[in-house]
């Protein structure tokens, strides 16, 4: 089977399986996740605090 796509398409899926098959990247997947469910993250002008540099 053959399938016809354009380079535009291509690019993120290629981006998408090599995340996908990276080990670490997939653990710091899980770990924010983790975090999330945790309720373990900051938001709005809290957010943009934390990533103004000092």
């Amino acid at each position: 089977m053959e399938v016809l796509m354009s380079p535009e398409d291509l690019e993120p899926l290629e981006e998408t399986l090599a995340v996908l098959a990276d080990p670490d990247a997939l653990d710091e997947i899980a770990q924010a996740e983790r975090e999330v469910a945790d309720g373990d993250v900051i938001r709005g002008v809290e957010a943009l605090r934390a990533l103004r540099p000092r």
